[in-house]
């Protein structure tokens, strides 16, 4: 069988992410003088952009990158496919201190055969994979069920300095949007105690979650999720690294409304999920409530 991704993991049954948090095809194969090309200093980046699309498992998604990386040229009809292509733009940088745009990140893999490729049929891959069926949201180039990196999450709401945000939760106006994102097994490596919120799953329908210390139920943030005055998008992962040491990427939930609260500075909320929790998540979700 020619070399192909797919071929090569159905052969030797590796994780993905073991092999990529080792570097590209593309990378190995130069070291080892299998291909002869002059080193770039994107391609580390373009590696790391790689290890990210392990976990990428949103059809609409990849099929719009593999599409752009198939075209000649990049023209997108819209607000959100011009969105995904900035959601790919830090996929590709964590901080974007290059100050790329996403034409010329395209244009770099595009100019280089060998990347070009890999990128094309590691996205064919994780199409082929999906067994799932995710819901989208309407206006926002995300979809329910799915998994995404902060950066991705944030921009996938125009945010053009997604890194900046070093909390879990972020309030856009223009979109009236709460995102929360949940970190569900806090170690104290990563966290402080008076970040230590209690986050778990009630039910597949139900979800427990402390909002900041500093927020009351008389704070503008308290009242819009009591009053449900905006929407609220729940993003959950079960701990912060993986065995590789590598960021755990979220799972979208879906939008959730407040059921009941109690407390203040912290409060403690109820959120009422608008699609059920999968059954694949609860035992992570739940901390092993039975359920």
């Amino acid at each position: 069988k020619p070399l192909s991704i797919e071929n090569f993991f159905a052969y030797y049954k590796m994780d993905l992410e073991a092999f990529y948090c080792k570097g590209s095809f593309v990378s190995l194969m130069s070291e080892g003088g299998i291909i002869k090309r002059e080193k770039r200093s994107i391609d580390g980046d373009l590696d790391k952009a790689l290890l990210r699309l392990t976990y990428a498992d949103s059809k609409r998604w990849l099929e719009y990158i593999l599409s752009v990386l198939n075209a000649k040229e990049i023209k997108p009809k819209d607000k959100k496919q011009e969105r995904m292509l900035n959601m790919f733009l830090f996929t590709v940088f964590n901080k974007n201190e290059k100050n790329l745009t996403f034409y010329e990140v395209f244009d770099a893999i595009k100019s280089d055969q060998y990347y070009r490729r890999e990128f094309q049929d590691l996205l064919r891959y994780k199409i082929k994979q999906i067994d799932f069926v995710s819901y989208e949201l309407c206006d926002v180039p995300l979809d329910v069920y799915c998994t995404y990196n902060r950066n991705q999450i944030l921009t996938a709401f125009g945010d053009t300095n997604p890194s900046s945000c070093k909390e879990g939760v972020k309030w856009y106006p223009h979109d009236n949007t709460d995102i929360l994102m949940v970190t569900l097994n806090k170690s104290d490596k990563y966290f402080s105690p008076s970040t230590m919120y209690k986050d778990y799953a009630i039910s597949p329908l139900k979800f427990h979650w402390e909002t900041q210390n500093k927020t009351s139920a008389n704070s503008e943030t308290g009242k819009r999720y009591i009053n449900s005055t905006s929407r609220v998008l729940l993003f959950a992962r079960d701990a912060k690294k993986d065995q590789y040491d590598e960021t755990v990427p979220y799972t979208f939930l879906g939008p959730v409304e407040c059921e009941s609260y109690k407390g203040s500075r912290p409060m403690e909320i109820v959120w009422k999920m608008e699609h059920r929790i999968p059954a694949r998540f609860i035992q992570n979700l739940s901390r092993g409530l039975a359920i």
